[in-house]
């Protein structure tokens, strides 16, 4: 079987990754395409990451649940868009904080905001992770996490006052 276009059985390129001939004979990727299972494909990919995180306030709820919101800003690093990702907040033993799905594109280059809280109680560090799930193939997939740099307590601590004596 000749798989190569040039006419001989099995003696050089192969159609399913060649890009100056993908999935047949003279079939070219465009620059900046590659060829990958016979199918010309963009080299082209989103990168999210948190580029800020922000603690917007602790509320005390009862006299051992609190409730801490925060401010997430999703970037785009990528030179792709990324069309929706899953996000999710862990506390320091893996259990799930709060889960969602920001359901909007991510142009190339734009950031967008995520305004949430969550429910805990005693000390917990969360830690923020885009895309969680890996929906997305991105060019970078080491940067969606970042952990919280502060532990939050609840009840928070109080604040103690003391008065000097004058002798």
């Amino acid at each position: 079987k000749d798989d190569d276009c040039d006419g001989l059985a099995d003696n050089g390129f192969n159609l399913q990754s060649d890009s100056k001939n993908c999935g047949s004979c003279g079939n070219q990727c465009s620059a900046g395409q590659t060829c990958t299972g016979g199918k010309c494909t963009s080299a082209e990919k989103p990168n999210l990451k948190i580029s800020s995180l922000k603690l917007l306030k602790v509320k005390q709820n009862s006299k051992t649940q609190c409730q801490a919101y925060f401010e997430i800003k999703a970037t785009n690093n990528g030179t792709a868009k990324a069309d929706y990702f899953s996000w999710q907040t862990l506390d320091q033993n893996n259990k799930v904080l709060k889960e969602g799905l920001y359901s909007s594109k991510v142009l190339s280059g734009q950031s967008k905001t995520l305004l949430f809280s969550f429910h805990f109680n005693g000390m917990v560090q969360p830690t923020f992770t885009l895309d969680y799930q890996n929906q997305i193939a991105e060019s970078n997939e080491l940067d969606n996490i970042q952990i919280y740099p502060a532990k939050l307590s609840c009840p928070p601590p109080q604040k103690s006052l003391y008065v000097l004596k004058k002798k």
